[in-house]
């Protein structure tokens, strides 16, 4: 695997991922949101484009332009995809009150996004409702997937925090071996998760644990 490779951005493999599937899914007859007969469809990159988690939320986005920009140039048959954005700031409220936008817009077939659990858990049943696949790279709540019984349009392609909280215990525990670990997060569903696994599975494994700590990350003094 060349450097190329491994510096592609992951969102844009989220873009690209929707898009094969929308086009597989048109090919057996998938209802208005699929890809079948249209020759101009759009992806909504659903996400934080301001706030706090501005940085994040903009990486995630050129990640989307590139796999698209990637797809209109590559001569891939007449249709052409656009990208809608619609700006969350990473904040559940936000996020709801742009909704109605995106699963309103019949020319948006598929979702790059939302990148954090909070925001995804919030939108999951009226993108089901609505048959609006999506596609992130970020929120990890390892209890997502099942956040509906019957869910079938959510879908991610990175590890959840279970898996990352393993990942971390067993470097604590083999490679760094520290005498105690201090564990530290901003009492955000995902820091609080991963702080908390984190901590659990590495004593587990022998690693003392100092404390756990909550700041505030909007707040200039962290002592």
């Amino acid at each position: 695997m060349g450097k190329k490779q491994l510096e592609y951005p992951v969102n844009a493999v989220a873009a690209m991922l929707l898009i094969v599937a929308l086009a597989a899914a048109s090919c057996g007859g998938a209802g208005e949101r699929g890809l079948k007969g249209k020759r101009e469809v759009a992806i909504a990159f659903v996400g934080a484009k301001t706030g706090g988690s501005a940085t994040q939320g903009l990486n995630f986005r050129e990640g989307a332009r590139l796999a698209i920009e990637e797809e209109n140039g590559g001569g891939n048959g007449d249709l052409t995809v656009r990208l809608r954005e619609f700006d969350t700031a990473g904040d559940v409220t936000q996020a709801r009150s742009v909704t109605s936008q995106f699963i309103g817009d019949p020319s948006i077939v598929g979702i790059v996004g939302p990148a954090f659990t909070g925001e995804t858990n919030t939108l999951i049943p009226e993108l089901q409702q609505a048959g609006l696949v999506t596609i992130g790279a970020s929120a990890v709540d390892k209890d997502l997937p099942s956040a509906l019984a019957s869910r079938t349009v959510y879908h991610r392609i990175v590890g959840d925090d279970d898996l990352q909280s393993s990942g971390i215990a067993e470097y604590l525990s083999s490679v760094e071996r520290p005498a105690a670990v201090a564990y530290v997060h901003d009492g955000s569903d995902y820091g609080k998760q991963l702080a908390v696994n984190t901590e659990r599975k590495a004593s587990a494994k022998g690693v003392r644990s100092a404390t756990i700590e909550v700041i505030d990350p909007k707040s200039g003094d962290f002592s």
